[in-house]
């Protein structure tokens, strides 16, 4: 139910821009949430199943809050495993992967 009328904003907002994106091209935000959008993807189901169980167990109802809690805190374990995990990883592998130039 949130999702149409964000995308109906971005979509607005983005045609109201004069060059190809205005206000959206400008925000490092928005910037940021797209290099992060592969991690986010990755890590969305975990922390709705999480929250689920935290608000079952504390007997939570209040759905505003359920999805701020997933909202930020998916975006924050989002960073934390970009820069912990996938970052040093994807170092490595480019590391490994390359050719060697001693090798000719």
């Amino acid at each position: 139910s949130f999702y149409w009328p964000m995308v109906a904003l971005l979509i607005l907002l983005s045609s109201l821009s004069d060059s190809g994106g205005g206000i959206l091209s400008k925000s490092g935000m928005l910037q940021r949430l797209g290099k992060l959008s592969f991690t986010i993807f990755l890590i969305h189901q975990l922390i709705i199943r999480y929250t689920k169980l935290f608000f079952k167990f504390f007997q939570l109802d209040n759905t505003i809050l359920f999805v701020v809690l997933t909202l930020v805190g998916t975006i924050l374990i989002s960073i934390l495993v970009e820069h912990y995990f996938l970052n040093p990883i994807t170092q490595w592998l480019t590391k490994r992967i390359q050719p060697s130039t001693t090798a000719q």
